[in-house]
């Protein structure tokens, strides 16, 4: 097992096609321990991933988030083995939170562009008009007053809808296009006439 291990290692440090060594290494598994393709397949992918961001960082001295922000790790090249430990966790977290955290603030940027675009083009007062109140993580919540006296059940509805195309469109077709995801990026939404805490998903 140590000796392939190596092998594997040493292989994926000149590698840069993940799908390629995924299903290498998966192969190599399902032959030689008896286990189901479908049962280590994610788990292989993810490993590869981490293992070509290891090298990276080591080659190059940084990572790069997915717009291209870098950030050097002298440590990995450190003869301390937890400050080399330390290095590749930081490797890892910034090429996957520092990306997700330029998803996200791009997302809200881009919704805040097109929402000013459709209600100021549709002459909608300001405080009818969505706005943002608070990002938690990967979450974002609007608040919506769209109780505008003599507005009727139907209207309300319409209004909810064409908000959640607007995201929709914006997070997952605009944003996911700039990122060149090979994912798809999958907006989930939820809606409650009371608080937060009693949000139900829309459909």
């Amino acid at each position: 097992v140590t000796a392939l291990s190596t092998f594997i290692i040493s292989s994926l440090v000149e590698c840069i096609d993940v799908t390629a060594l995924s299903t290498f290494i998966i192969s190599s598994l399902v032959e030689c321990i008896d286990v189901k393709c479908s049962s280590v397949s994610p788990f292989i992918h993810v490993f590869c991933g981490f293992i070509i961001i290891y090298s990276g960082a080591k080659q190059q001295g940084y990572v790069s988030t997915m717009l291209g922000r870098r950030r050097y790790l002298p440590d990995m090249h450190s003869k301390n083995s937890y400050q080399v430990a330390a290095a590749e966790r930081q490797a890892i977290n910034t090429v996957i939170q520092g990306s997700a955290s330029e998803l996200i603030k791009l997302a809200m940027i881009t919704v805040q562009h097109d929402i000013n675009t459709f209600y100021m083009s549709n002459n909608t007062d300001i405080s009818h008009q969505p706005c943002l109140i608070m990002q938690i993580h990967d979450e974002l919540i609007y608040e919506y007053s769209i109780d505008a006296p003599g507005g009727s059940e139907e209207e309300v509805v319409r209004a909810v809808q064409e908000f959640v195309t607007l995201l929709r469109h914006a997070m997952q077709v605009k944003i996911g296009s700039l990122f060149k995801l090979k994912v798809p990026l999958l907006v989930n939404v939820s809606t409650s006439d009371v608080s937060w805490g009693s949000m139900k998903k829309y459909t």
